[in-house]
């Protein structure tokens, strides 16, 4: 919902007119008041810090010291502190935060409220200080040095509720106090109007870019590789997907002037492309922006893509079984064996997952020499068992793909043979069109 702003009419200046300073500080207010106006419709979060410095050293002994500073109020104030002039804005909070339950104290940069009809320099909570000014002189001549007052906003620093309507504020750092040591939180971040490499959150924004990166190498190489990937039409799909938006998101982070509301657009537009990731993601709905506190807002949509890209597997190896005649098989190697195997099998067209579980219910599965006895006998081999995951190598299931684990059972198994699995009873239309076996990276260099 859009705020509306009263805006001082215009001055009719006319000939003859009797100039009085009130004159000069309706228009110069009523200059503010369409500035600010025009900047919260055209960027509602354009306020915030643009650079700050605190003093490490005074921090240790409980004084918050902001030696240099400059940032936009909400209501479009522009206040600096700069550190050239040797006049720091800071607070003593010793007494202040041991109060608190929770040893936590959290800052609000302020301002009083204009005021209007009313003093704003000479009363109890001015809103501007009045200052001599530097020496100026003449720039067409460079001659006659002068010094005037000037107005400078009253900035402070406060704690504790600055709801009562006499500020202009916005939460600007969070101390903790833990073992005798105060500290700046890392659970809060403030307003800032730029998001650069180095920023917290833009570091969190980086690592997930290496991270799109890595898994984007991944899925290349086993697309490039020879061997038949049961996820090759996904891996294709998850390329696609994690491509879409990453040189954007890369190119705002690394130019280190992203306004973070723009950033955090860039990253729910990731987020919408990864729910391609997995079968059946709704995209995701998040929290409304706070730019007044960022990083939750920022951890959430975090949170998601890095979840998401979590389900694309690096921690395993696929080898594909070969179907020669209605039989799966595969021959083995003793580097791959493990107590239990791990398997997927890709569903046939029309196939429900529930149909692919009773295919394996019912399947054989053997190497060679043991599948004669299996027959004879009429037993169906090695145990095997559904699975939806497998948390030791962060095995999730494709779209489509029905894992299950199979016994290394040395009476049906032999590690120097040939795996073959397959059901006497299916049909072209109820067999599943692959199965692959799922290695654990760590035995790569002994199976290939």
């Amino acid at each position: 919902m859009a705020t509306t702003y009263p805006i001082a009419p215009a001055l009719q200046w006319h000939e003859g007119m009797l100039l009085m300073p009130e004159h000069f500080q309706q228009n110069d207010r009523r200059l503010d008041q369409l500035f600010h106006f025009h900047m919260s419709n055209a960027s509602p979060f354009y306020w915030g810090i643009v650079s700050c410095k605190i003093d490490s050293a005074k921090l240790v002994t409980g004084v918050v010291s902001f030696t240099a500073l400059q940032a936009v109020m909400p209501d479009g104030t522009i206040v600096s502190v700069r550190e050239e002039e040797g006049r720091p804005l800071e607070i003593d909070i010793n007494d202040l935060i041991l109060k608190q339950a929770d040893k936590t104290l959290m800052l609000h940069l302020a301002v009083p409220i204009y005021r209007p009809n009313a003093a704003n320099v000479n009363n109890d909570l001015p809103r501007y200080l009045s200052q001599e000014s530097d020496v100026v002189v003449d720039e067409n001549t460079g001659e006659g040095q002068l010094r005037f007052p000037t107005l400078k906003p009253n900035l402070l620093l406060l704690t504790g509720d600055v709801s009562s309507g006499q500020y202009i504020s916005f939460p600007v750092l969070k101390i903790a106090y833990v073992s005798n040591s105060y500290s700046i939180s890392g659970d809060y971040c403030p307003p800032f109007l730029s998001i650069t490499p180095d920023h917290p959150i833009g570091a969190l924004s980086l690592d997930l870019a290496q991270r799109m990166r890595q898994k984007i190498s991944f899925l290349a190489d086993k697309l490039n590789s020879q061997t038949d990937d049961i996820m090759s039409a996904e891996a294709e799909d998850a390329v696609r997907a994690l491509s879409r938006g990453l040189l954007p998101f890369e190119a705002m982070l690394r130019a280190g002037a992203a306004h973070p509301y723009d950033l955090y657009l860039e990253l729910c537009s990731l987020a919408g492309d990864m729910t391609a990731l997995h079968p059946g993601q709704m995209p995701p709905s998040f929290s409304t922006y706070r730019h007044d506190d960022m990083m939750p807002t920022f951890q959430e949509a975090l949170g998601f893509t890095n979840a998401m890209l979590d389900r694309i597997q690096e921690g395993y190896n696929v080898i594909a079984l070969t179907l020669d005649q209605r039989i799966f098989k595969l021959p083995l190697r003793q580097a791959w064996m493990q107590d239990h195997l791990i398997f997927g099998v890709k569903a046939a067209p029309g196939m429900s997952e529930k149909e692919v579980a009773e295919w394996l219910t019912q399947a054989v599965i053997a190497t060679d020499r043991f599948v004669g006895a299996v027959r004879d006998k009429r037993i169906l081999g090695a145990t095997r068992t559904l699975i939806e995951a497998n948390e030791d190598m962060g095995l999730l299931p494709a779209r489509g793909v029905v894992l299950f684990s199979v016994l290394y059972d040395r009476s049906f198994i032999d590690s120097n043979e040939t795996l073959q699995i397959f059901n006497v009873a299916d049909t072209d239309a109820t067999r599943p069109v692959e199965i692959v076996m799922y290695v654990p990276k760590r035995t790569r260099d002994t199976y290939f």
